[in-house]
């Protein structure tokens, strides 16, 4: 049997691409002061058109919502009060839950049913099609919580769930590189390719990279790594690994200056992120390997 991936309870329940799916976790993960003020409540309701050009705000349940919400010619909202309990929230409380339990939890069992259902295809065809789809998918999860990231309605709570969300989305497709680029080496240089693609011609920084291609390597983790809350590690890595190939010729201490002008701020490069055992080195060299074909 063919699967739909993506509705499968172990992928479906990893995946948050909406405003409905981070203020859901908001409001089951999330906590403010044990006061009916500031109680986190999700309220469902439509806008109808009164006479007179006027809008009139009326409760709906939440199955009356999920049955029309798509429609264009009604006006349906779902949303957190937010502004009763914002200023009071214990973002610990959801931190502690989001980073040790759902979203590691989310992943583990993500990663172990993809690879259950790559390795126990009947047919090789089926498996490139999950694997193809899957790392794919995650990559258009990513770009979404990304737009919903930079607009201006979006609060701290939330871009909060978002980044973290995020982080995990590039992590879990590290780990799917990791584990495919041999046996499907064509899938994954395609997905580095398409999402990885070069733009930029030379190497604007001479005084910082050896070459275009140090540089490159650079410009793409970085629009990886500016989206994770692992500055140090993931930083430290990238100046390691461009060390030991010879793709740089400064010092930590102006790698680090080279750093702040896009915003990231580390004290000092971390020694232990150094080595091809990091978890980090299989994507570092699929996207070394993709440029290289590519000059």
């Amino acid at each position: 049997m063919f699967h739909d991936i993506w509705e499968l309870p172990e992928i479906k329940n990893y995946k948050v691409r909406t405003y409905y799916d981070i203020d859901e976790i908001i409001r089951i993960h999330g906590a403010a002061p044990y006061d009916e003020d500031y109680k986190i409540k999700r309220t469902f309701y439509k806008y109808d058109l009164q006479e007179y050009g006027k809008w009139e705000k009326i409760d709906v349940t939440k199955e009356e919502y999920f049955e029309n919400y798509h429609l264009e010619e009604e006006q349906y909202v779902t949303d957190l009060n937010y502004w009763e309990f914002k200023d009071k929230f214990w973002m610990d409380i959801l931190e502690s839950d989001l980073m040790h339990n759902l979203i590691p939890n989310g992943q583990f069992y993500f990663i172990k049913k993809i690879n259950e259902l790559i390795l126990n295809s009947e047919f090789e065809s089926k498996s490139k099609i999950y694997l193809n789809d899957v790392i794919k998918g995650l990559r258009t999860v990513i770009d979404e919580l990304d737009f919903i990231h930079s607009k201006s309605e979006t609060n701290e709570i939330q871009k909060f769930v978002i980044q973290s969300y995020i982080s995990s989305y590039i992590e879990a497709i590290e780990i799917l590189i990791s584990s495919y680029e041999l046996i499907y080496p064509k899938i994954i240089e395609k997905f580095i390719s398409d999402n990885y693609k070069e733009t930029i011609q030379e190497n604007p920084y001479p005084e910082i990279f050896t070459s275009y291609l140090g540089f490159s390597i650079f410009t793409k983790l970085h629009e990886i790594y500016k989206k994770e809350d692992k500055y140090l590690a993931n930083y430290s890595f990238l100046y390691l690994a461009l060390k030991s190939e010879n793709l740089t010729v400064c010092s930590n201490v102006k790698f680090l200056e080279f750093l702040e002008s896009y915003n990231i701020y580390i004290d000092k490069i971390d020694s232990r992120q150094a080595g091809k055992d990091n978890k980090k080195f299989p994507l570092y060299t699929s996207i070394r390997d993709n440029l290289k074909e590519a000059q």
